[in-house]
């Protein structure tokens, strides 16, 4: 197995090890409960994802490929609630709200798997799999993104604007890690599979998400218990 993809599962037993502790720490809070899904579904996207590089039959390939795409197509979606929940709710989505998020996200696991609408082809080479894209799908994905991604920002920009005391403590810890996670996935992984139309340095974005989040983890909730 190659080192890239030995990190990639390294990353997701950690993802997966954060959630399970974010979780049991409050099952029922709603910040524990967003930021918990997110990893597990960041965890599931590093683990397909190398596995899909690994494969060394099509059909191996096209179920990985098609795993990692529904993990990675839907991770932001918890993402973007923890933003509305952490550190406090200001704002309560409507129902109409609620329903337009479910129907998008339904639509990016419905490109993932019907054959050939979002991943037009995978070309095998030994343990660096490379997937092409439908340009069309691929362009709803990064409005899809970056629509969640401009209104995660700006709810925790505007309530670190508006706090003081240990809350603003809080979000200085998460939105630099926030950024940092939303840019490079943005950048790197769909702009730049935009561009190329290809799966391109996509596996190199897990790297940048385990340090910033495992950090972020200890600031958030255990840092203030000391």
């Amino acid at each position: 197995m190659h080192w890239s993809n030995i990190g990639l599962l390294v990353i997701a037993v950690s993802n997966l090890i954060v959630s399970s502790i974010v979780w049991r720490i409050n099952p029922r809070n709603k910040i524990n409960l967003s930021f918990a899904l997110n990893h597990l579904l960041l965890a599931g996207w590093a683990f397909s994802l190398a596995l899909f590089r690994e494969s060394s039959s099509l059909s191996w390939a096209q179920f990985w490929v098609t795993l990692q795409s529904i993990f990675a197509g839907t991770a932001i979606i918890p993402l973007f609630f923890f933003s509305i929940y952490f550190p406090h709710q200001h704002y309560v989505l409507k129902n109409a709200h609620k329903v337009i998020i479910a129907l998008s996200a339904l639509i990016v696991v419905s490109l993932s798997i019907l054959p050939g609408a979002w991943i037009n082809g995978i070309v095998l080479k030994p343990h660096q799999n490379e997937f092409t894209l439908n340009f069309f799908s691929h362009l709803y994905y990064v409005i899809y993104f970056f629509v969640f991604m401009v209104f995660g920002l700006h709810n925790l920009i505007k309530k670190f604007l508006r706090s003081d005391g240990f809350t603003r403590v809080q979000l200085v810890s998460i939105v630099p890690g926030f950024v940092l996670i939303l840019f490079v996935s943005a950048f790197v992984g769909i702009l730049g599979s935009l561009i190329t139309l290809s799966s391109g340095f996509v596996w190199l974005v897990p790297y940048f998400i385990l340090p910033t989040n495992i950090a972020a983890l200890y600031l958030i909730f255990f840092a203030g218990k000391r």
